[in-house]
């Protein structure tokens, strides 16, 4: 299972979309699709593998792309 701490997920976005790594991630967990633990001293967190959160995930993912004029995904490239 991959997953990394809490405190990186901000690294490599703009400043302006720092500060709502806190709150997306909440409403994240708050869905099902990541689950958040103690690592290391620190809290981690990773991608939920359940089939019905990849489903609904594969679904809010090809919105987004379909919006920004990319292809969709597929179950298989997951």
């Amino acid at each position: 299972m991959g997953h990394t701490s809490l405190d990186n997920l901000h690294k490599g976005l703009p400043r302006s979309d720092a500060g709502k790594v806190d709150e997306v991630t909440k409403e994240l967990k708050r869905c099902g699709f990541i689950n958040i633990f103690s690592a290391t001293g620190e809290k981690h967190v990773c991608a939920s593998r359940a089939d019905e959160i990849l489903d609904e995930g594969l679904i809010l993912a090809n919105e987004y792309r379909s919006s920004v004029g990319l292809p969709p995904l597929q179950r298989t490239e997951l």
